[in-house]
């Protein structure tokens, strides 16, 4: 649930809820835990407990998109619970749930119309460097859960985002 109030005298100007994902979500997300939202022009976006990213319009909380960050097919219960981070044009989010077994990631969405610009997985392929450090069936499992807001260093360009629950 978002809501939007008036600075001065805290009156709700509007509210936007949907209903919560059910069973399935994991770990903090099925408790309702959400970290805040992102903001840019006239809009606002925010991450769901089942790992939708959302956008509302600013001034009327209408929505404007709605899309499922998860990577179709892939294995895990997803939750989102960190706010999404605006950079340019650009709306990145995470996932949680990395105390399932899950494969980490962040993708980025164009902020006006919720099309996927990039997704990065934290975790190597098999065969790929670093993957020779993961023990036994370790990659296999996962880890490397998004849920914490990173933050972007606008003069040299880099991108900074932390990772938990190996």
């Amino acid at each position: 649930r978002v809501c939007a109030l008036d600075a001065r005298s805290g009156r709700e100007i509007w509210c936007y809820s949907r209903p919560r994902g059910g069973a399935g979500v994991p770990g903090d997300a099925a408790k309702g835990a959400n970290r805040g939202v992102a903001l840019l022009g006239d809009r606002v976006f925010f991450a769901t407990d089942n790992a939708h990213l959302i956008c509302l319009n600013r001034l009327t909380g209408g929505l404007m998109w709605d899309v499922d960050v998860k990577v179709p097919g892939a294995p895990g219960q997803y939750g989102s619970t960190g706010a999404p981070l605006v950079v340019g044009d650009l709306v990145i989010t995470g996932v949680s749930g990395g105390d399932a077994p899950l494969q980490g990631f962040l993708a980025a969405y164009q902020a006006a119309t919720g099309q996927l610009a990039w997704r990065f997985s934290t975790l190597p392929k098999h065969g790929e460097p670093g993957s020779e450090t993961w023990n036994g069936s370790a990659l296999d499992t996962g880890g490397g859960a998004t849920w914490l807001t990173g933050s972007y260093d606008a003069e040299t360009g880099l991108l900074y985002w932390p990772t938990g629950n190996p």
